[in-house]
């Protein structure tokens, strides 16, 4: 038995003489009961009207804790659930209580499920260093076995972990509801930090090959303990190398690589990496086909893709259906619009498969009767400060009355006298279920179901009706409207005005088409398309010589319109290699310091090549303030949102917008998935895209948008937070995109 029980044994025993001798009058009982989960029911008899002291030993510790419980009511009788978690009593930990001198029998606390997670259940930290374990709930410390050789602060979800001393030992951290957990520590000498990697899970296509650096350890380097699935990975490190070189076999599956400092077979690391089949499959859902009713939820099953990673690539009707999803759980609300819709799901691995769910909402069309109450719509869609008329029919006698309403704070519903007509008014957004009954005896019932859009702003423009002649761009500001965003909807003629929507439909650009002519332009909400307004163009289209043309167009423009001039032209100088004195030496430096790098893992031409190599050596006209490692940073944030290098001049544009700080032509659904994860791990919340400030954050990290003006102090700040949400200093352009949003984008926990 373990020796830290025999000793509590012994305390008991010795409790129990001295209680032997005191004049109780009355006998303690405890009797526990598990519930569910980690809830445990406490029932307690002893001295009426008494105060409960509950002893228990911690999980490592050793000596007993003991609390004030409660106390017996005037029967003497006390009963209470509480979590185990919540308190901090490991199963199988020995408790007794005492009222009024008098100790019960000692029990053991009864076995539960814990249902609390840890992203590390064994850590290994240097004399001086500490790391941050995170777990699934808010944690509490119910004990700490060496207090010398660890340091323990808890903050939220999270333990930061100090090594004060050499030596091992353990933490025990509990949460209410879901139990409690151990920490193994291993504290080292200073020097040795605990092992990790710039990627922790991603997945390999089929003869891929990828490196992964490895940062903590100790200047000896590091080894391959093991690699659960050598069939479908393999792995290697080359000498004292701080990287690990990961190759993809033909036979699909995943494997879980664990890395260890050569100097402490404890301090280890595990890698998880996926091996794609190199055929794709559609995806599939179960069930099938979906149909659904008005504000009715259902989920659906997806399979076909790897490790359940999946998002939503399009849906072609919100109004039928809104779509979510969660690991491989789509959940699907019926929408208010009667009709079909698509909603596309696609794996989020490197071979993008896809699958397509048909749904099909119904309205209800009931015919009115004696024993039947109709309406002219059983769904209503309105906006915010909105009205609509909805009559009503059916049911016996005359006249009509609200039965109820599910969210009067929402919608308000009102009936006049005998009238049949139901007034809705959309007080916020929301919904809402109005209940209608005739009014008579043995009434007929039937439901509304109502959404309250937001209200519908009005969409405006920096100017209204414009004229363009040939080479000169305008750029208009696009402000108000409802939603998040704004497209195109109709460009009444593209042959003479060419337009574009930036910045989430904040900035749009005409320029001159092929023809003269006027054309109208059509913008309106994303999320609601009657949310609109148009804008008058006309295009001259000029036959005087270009100089004159671009004299007028320079004249004209505004700031962000030359900018965006000079960087399509910038693009247009880097594939065409204009402007280039060669410093073959400076080059062949750039390649081994930065471009080598870039290109590692997949296939670029010597063209390609060539491109990067001028861009990062010699710069461009607005990207020569940059140093070549921040400009070789750019092509890397630009590579981890697009998964690729640029290769055409649109997407060097994209390339030279990011260091410029503004957004790209292209979007990258993924980056901004990747980009809200990182968002949350930072500042502890979802991000709120209509928030001008997390909107910033979230396209910093997704793109990796340079500042138009570097403050160093806001950037020193922001590297220390980096490092106190992830416990190591910025390396990867993630890592570095992760710091520029905590220094310029202005968003707060």
């Amino acid at each position: 038995m373990n020796k830290k029980i025999l000793c509590f044994f012994a305390l008991v025993f010795s409790f129990m003489l001295l209680a032997s001798v005191a004049q109780a009058s009355t006998a303690a009982t405890l009797a526990l009961t598990n519930t569910t989960g980690d809830n445990v029911r406490v029932d307690v008899t002893g001295e009426p009207s008494s105060s409960i002291r509950l002893s228990f030993l911690p999980a490592g510790a050793s000596s007993i804790t003991t609390i004030t419980f409660g106390t017996t009511n005037s029967s003497g009788n006390f009963s209470s659930t509480i979590s185990s978690g919540g308190y901090g009593i490991p199963q199988g930990s020995p408790v007794y209580v005492v009222i009024n001198g008098v100790q019960s029998s000692t029990m053991l606390w009864p076995s539960y499920a814990s249902s609390l997670t840890l992203s590390s259940y064994s850590v290994s930290v240097a004399v001086g260093q500490s790391l941050a374990v995170t777990g699934s709930n808010s944690l509490i410390l119910a004990a700490n076995s060496m207090t010398s050789v660890i340091g323990a602060v808890l903050s939220g979800s999270q333990v930061t972990i100090t090594g004060l001393s050499s030596g091992s030992g353990s933490l025990s951290v509990c949460g209410a509801n879901v139990g409690c957990k151990s920490i193994a520590v291993t504290v080292g000498d200073q020097g040795q930090s605990q092992v990790s990697f710039s990627q922790n899970n991603f997945t390999l296509n089929d003869s891929q090959t990828k490196i992964i650096d490895i940062y903590g350890g100790s200047s000896a380097g590091f080894t391959i303990s093991s690699n659960s699935n050598p069939t479908a990975v393999s792995a290697s490190i080359s000498g004292t190398s701080k990287f690990i070189s990961l190759y993809g076999n033909h036979t699909p599956g995943v494997a879980t690589i664990v890395v260890c400092s050569k100097d402490s077979s404890t301090n280890c690391a595990s890698l998880v990496v996926t091996t794609l089949s190199s055929t794709v499959d559609a995806l599939s859902f179960s069930p099938s086909s979906i149909t659904l009713n008005p504000g009715i939820t259902q989920n659906v099953i997806v399979s076909g893709g790897v490790n359940n990673n999946y998002y939503i690539s399009s849906n072609s009707n919100s109004g039928v259906v809104s779509a979510t999803i969660s690991s491989n759980v789509l959940t699907l609300v019926g929408g208010s619009n009667a009709g079909t819709g698509v909603v596309v799901v696609c794996s989020t691995t490197v071979n993008a498969t896809c699958g397509s769910l048909n749904i099909t909402l119904n309205l209800n069309s009931t015919a009115a009767s004696a024993t039947t109450i109709a309406f002219s719509q059983n769904v209503v869609s309105i906006a915010k400060n909105d009205s609509a008329n909805v009559t009503v029919t059916g049911g016996t006698g005359t006249g009509y009355v609200i039965s109820s309403n599910s969210n009067a704070s929402v919608v308000t519903a009102n009936i006049t006298g005998s009238s049949n007509i139901v007034a809705i008014y959309g007080a916020d957004v929301g919904t809402s279920i109005v209940t209608v009954c005739s009014a008579t005896s043995g009434s007929v019932c039937a439901s509304i179901y109502v959404t309250v859009s937001e209200e519908m702003l009005p969409i405006y423009f920096s100017q209204n009706n414009v004229s363009i002649t040939s080479g000169n761009t305008l750029i208009i500001s696009v402000t108000g409207g409802s939603g998040t965003g704004k497209v195109i909807s109709l460009n009444s003629n593209p042959s003479a005005v060419s337009a574009t929507l930036n910045n989430n439909g904040g900035i749009l650009t005409l320029s001159g088409g092929t023809v003269s002519g006027a054309a109208a332009i059509t913008i309106c909400s994303a999320t609601y398309s009657t949310n609109c307004a148009i804008i008058n163009a006309t295009f001259t289209k000029s036959t005087s010589s270009n100089s004159t043309s671009s004299n007028s167009s320079a004249s004209s423009a505004t700031a962000a319109q030359i900018l965006i001039d000079e960087i399509i032209a910038e693009a247009s100088d880097v594939i065409h290699e204009n402007g280039i004195t060669v410093d073959a030496t400076l080059e062949s430096r750039i390649k081994t310091s930065y471009v080598n790098s870039l290109i590692k893992g997949g296939t670029v031409n010597a063209a390609v090549i060539k491109l990067i190599t001028n861009f990062i050596t010699y710069g461009t006209a607005t990207t020569k303030n940059m140093g070549a490692g921040e400009r070789a940073g750019v092509l890397g944030s630009y590579k981890k949102a697009f998964g690729k290098l640029p290769t055409t001049e649109s997407e060097w544009a994209d390339a030279i917008k990011i260091a410029n700080g503004r957004w790209p032509g292209e979007t990258s659904s993924s980056a901004i998935a990747s980009a809200k994860i990182e968002f949350k791990k930072v500042y502890k919340r979802e991000a709120n895209l209509s928030n001008q400030n997390d909107n910033a954050a979230i396209s910093i990290i997704a793109y990796g948008l340079r500042p138009t003006a570097r403050n160093t102090n806001s950037e020193k700040a922001a590297i220390i937070t980096f490092k106190y949400v992830y416990g190591h200093n910025p390396v990867s352009s993630l890592a570095w995109d992760i710091v520029r949003a905590i220094a310029y984008s202005g968003a707060k926990r």
